[in-house]
């Protein structure tokens, strides 16, 4: 039985023609070239979402640039008010003076 199991494998493996890599037009490769393709349809709907990613980004962008303004607003409200704060300037004035002695 080995004999033929490995005689009918040698048959097979010469009609199939296995031990040659170039001639690899099997149906796995055919299977694979037509997973490939893309339909039609499928590039619509792939083009749809594309352009509602695409919004959406350019509408988080906008938000993010909102943020940023106002973050920029804020710090030179704040920059502005700590410039205020250095510019005063204090003095001593002396407005009265107290006496006293302990007996």
């Amino acid at each position: 039985m080995s004999q033929k199991y490995e005689k009918l494998k040698a048959l097979l493996k010469e009609l199939f023609q296995l031990d040659q890599p170039d001639l690899d037009f099997g149906l796995y490769r055919i299977m694979h070239a037509k997973s490939g393709e893309v339909t039609l349809e499928e590039q619509c709907q792939i083009q749809v979402k594309m352009r509602k990613f695409e919004r959406e980004q350019r509408r988080q962008r906008q938000e993010i640039f909102k943020v940023e303004d106002e973050i920029m607003g804020k710090r030179d409200e704040l920059i502005d008010a700590l410039e205020r704060r250095l510019a005063q300037r204090t003095e001593m004035v002396t407005l009265f003076s107290i006496r006293w002695a302990v007996e």
